[in-house]
């Protein structure tokens, strides 16, 4: 089909059948269909060649948090409740996707960090759910089959308490979604934020990365995550400039 023919549309009819349909059933063993494909390796083959950052490859993007991904596996894997710790978790955007997300008959325990106010407006939004609670401050003597930290622990000053605490609750999992880190020097940085201004750590991805396996956990996956503020680094040295965000997932080694 020609450009003029295809005039911008992707989807052309509605039909009952393939017969009806009459469409052309050689596509995919056509020159063109071919071409395409060796197109779109070429280019991702291109882009390993040419990517300088050694942390992650510029073709394992994800835009999304994964944590409904790894609580669905680890009841396949288990068939029992699952626990959760979200530290940072806000007014419960991840718990809403994973809670819709999950099947039905999953017994969920999700519990949020976070400050007083969004904790005291959380208890009143979500009064009738039973499986979600709001805590104040991490708490002490249970343990979590995953702990997740989203967009959160770069705006804390002493990151390293937090995650020896996220290891003594010994989760299967511990994940870091839009984490600041990549083939830079740590450092921190100021985010600016509708006038106010908020300290915020940037780390050197292998740094992050060994800091959270002394503590018993293998890095399993990484992801450059999407984060839109990004391109705000322009004016940043090169060994203090993002190329991205990361989403990390580790795995305890002892399970």
């Amino acid at each position: 089909m020609s450009i003029n023919q295809w005039n911008g549309r992707v989807w052309e009819g509605v039909f009952c059948s393939f017969d009806e349909a009459k469409g052309e059933n050689d596509v995919f063993h056509d020159s063109l269909w071919i071409d395409k494909q060796r197109e779109q390796i070429k280019n991702k083959l291109s882009q390993l060649d040419d990517d300088k950052d050694a942390g992650i490859s510029s073709i394992a993007q994800s835009n999304d948090y994964y944590l409904s991904v790894i609580l669905a596996s680890q009841y396949e894997e288990h068939k029992k409740k699952l626990s959760v710790l979200d530290f940072g978790g806000g007014l419960g955007n991840t718990y809403l996707e994973v809670a819709k997300i999950l099947a039905n008959e999953v017994d969920l325990t999700y519990v949020i960090v976070e400050n007083e106010n969004l904790c005291q407006q959380g208890i009143e939004l979500y009064k009738e759910d039973h499986q979600l609670e709001f805590s104040v401050e991490l708490p002490v003597n249970t343990v979590f089959d995953t702990v997740h930290a989203g967009s959160s622990i770069q705006y804390v000053e002493d990151w390293l308490g937090v995650l020896k605490k996220f290891s003594d609750y010994q989760p299967k999992y511990i994940v870091f979604a839009d984490l600041p880190a990549g083939d830079i020097d740590t450092f921190v940085s100021i985010q600016n934020y509708y006038g106010k201004k908020i300290p915020a750590w940037f780390w050197n991805l292998s740094e992050f990365i060994n800091s959270v396996e002394v503590m018993g956990y293998k890095l399993v996956a990484k992801y450059r995550y999407f984060n839109k503020h990004v391109e705000t680094m322009s004016e940043f040295d090169e060994k203090h400039r993002l190329s991205h965000f990361s989403q990390l997932i580790f795995k305890s080694c002892g399970n």
